[in-house]
């Protein structure tokens, strides 16, 4: 993908090098500089020709077999390498990829990765770590404290239901009961 930004960056060099000539050639037009008008539409032609190079070039960078890279491995290891730079954590696990609080899958059919139950369709690798780390700044929704909480409540209601005599701010052995 690198051959691609080089291509397309020389393509936007030639575009700006197009306008500026389109620029120099109706201005010309404007002001009636008969005398300069063949040359500057030659200079025009020959930058409008140009800009095709990179674009061609391009094109044929394009040659990116996502499913034959999703199957060997080779795109997970480019993932990983990203991850690394932008200080994510990639977990690879019995074949399950997961980058806390999301799983990813690879989904060589539809050419991206699913990002928990979003199909993401950018799949540049160092684009997707940003995104995943991102991900991993956002504030927590789960509210761990309030969830334990609530299951201590439960767990309360259901042992003073089995041992009467039981109090939970006495340090003696808890009653077991069922979570169901």
């Amino acid at each position: 993908m690198t051959a691609l930004d080089v291509h397309l960056a020389d393509a936007e060099k030639q575009a700006a090098a197009l306008v500026k000539g389109l620029k120099r050639l109706r201005r010309a037009a404007a002001e009636g500089a008969v005398s300069v008008l063949p040359a500057a539409l030659a200079a025009v032609r020959a930058d409008a020709e140009r800009a095709g190079e990179p674009l061609e070039a391009a094109a044929a960078a394009l040659d990116y077999d996502v499913a034959g890279a999703f199957n060997s491995g080779a795109w997970l290891d480019e993932l990983a390498a990203a991850a690394r730079a932008a200080g994510v954590t990639l977990v690879r696990r019995d074949g399950r990829v997961t980058a806390y609080p999301v799983a990813l899958r690879l989904d060589a059919r539809a050419q991206g990765v699913r990002v928990g139950r979003k199909l993401e369709k950018r799949i540049r690798p160092s684009f997707l770590a940003a995104q995943l780390k991102a991900l991993q700044q956002r504030p927590e929704r789960f509210n761990a404290r309030q969830f334990l909480d609530r299951l201590f409540a439960l767990y309360e209601s259901k042992a003073r239901a089995e041992d009467p005599a039981w109090r939970s701010d006495k340090p003696v052995s808890r009653p077991a009961v069922r979570a169901v």
